[in-house]
């Protein structure tokens, strides 16, 4: 099961959370390591095998697959050439008891025979969608993910942060449905401030006894004035700071995947050449302080396990890192 997505995530959604910089541009650069790690994360094999296995597991992929195979089916039988042109092609038969399409086909018996393929198709699609739908959205099945993928963060990749497993168990979701759709899944990751809740504010109001309209009206806006001037004031945000280089971000993230996920020596790494060209000097030294620049980025999402210490975790990998290091001189 394999996908060349791109990540989107809405932090204001209170499933993610909000991002927990000092600044702005911290924020902003968690996006970018954020991005680098994942897109890394989800072409290791490794990861790909997982994201199937607890798919076969939770009994999944074969509904999802045997969907995506029917659709296709349908979209040849109907003359459609992609599968976005036969779901236009139903978009425009909504509401009909018929689904109306062209066809070369001049025999009354060929016609005859294409119309009962066609429905014999669409019905087995419908049904065996339905099913996977029906697996995809029950608890059970979705145990069976979240505990694989879990298991493969947590415990196998040793990684503190939980929102990697949102990320995954998101994208398993995802390319399951764009499987049983038969359709391209592309998705988008972008940073953008919250929008401060607004302060706890109470207004009642009564006209009097003998008050005209215009007498109330003047009330009004002198009882509604305070509560304006306190929604009017800017609210308090964090400050902008530097913003960091994009293509040095995505470099220590490399460096930290290479080192953490793929097991490379820290003096593989500076020997090895750059697949895109030369980003930044890779002595030894500047790997390591990237690679804790990198930890420091990628911790900056509040989502970690709750029976793990952050700190104390990145604190003994970059110790253990240090030790290796001066093994291998």
């Amino acid at each position: 099961m394999e996908s060349d997505e791109e990540f989107t995530i809405d932090y204001g959604d209170d499933f993610f959370g909000s991002l927990g910089g000092k600044t702005e541009a911290l924020n902003e650069a968690h996006v970018i390591a954020r991005i680098a790690f994942m897109n890394q994360l989800v072409q290791h094999d490794r990861c790909k095998q997982v994201l199937t296995t607890c798919a076969e597991q939770a009994g999944l992929l074969s509904p999802a697959l045997k969907s995506q195979e029917l659709i296709l089916e349908l979209t040849e039988a109907t003359g459609c050439k992609t599968v976005e042109e036969f779901y236009q092609l139903l978009k425009e038969n909504q509401g009909k008891d018929t689904l109306t399409f062209s066809t070369n086909l001049e025999g009354p018996e060929q016609i005859e025979n294409l119309e009962a393929r066609v429905k014999e198709l669409f019905l087995s699609w419908v049904n065996e969608y339905n099913t996977f739908e029906m697996l995809i959205r029950s608890k059970d099945c979705t145990e069976i993910v979240v505990e694989g993928i879990v298991e493969f963060v947590k415990h196998e990749l040793a990684l503190p942060w939980a929102w990697v497993a949102h990320e995954l168990m998101e994208l398993s979701y995802t390319n399951l449905f764009g499987l049983a759709t038969g359709r391209a899944v592309t998705k988008k990751l972008w940073y953008e401030p919250i929008d401060p809740p607004a302060p706890q504010v109470e207004l009642t109001f009564q006209t009097l006894p003998g008050e005209s309209s215009s007498q109330a009206l003047l009330r009004l806006s002198e009882e509604i004035k305070p509560i304006l001037d306190l929604l009017l004031v800017p609210p308090p945000r964090i400050s902008a700071g530097k913003s960091r280089n994009p293509s040095v971000i995505e470099q220590q993230v490399d460096w930290f995947f290479r080192h953490k996920i793929l097991g490379e020596s820290i003096n593989s790494i500076a020997n090895a050449p750059d697949r895109d060209g030369p980003r930044v000097k890779k002595d030894r030294a500047t790997i390591r302080e990237g690679i804790g620049e990198a930890v420091g980025l990628l911790s900056i999402a509040p989502q970690i396990w709750a029976d793990v210490d952050v700190d104390e975790s990145m604190t003994k990998f970059l110790l253990d890192d240090a030790a290796q290091s001066e093994e291998t001189g």
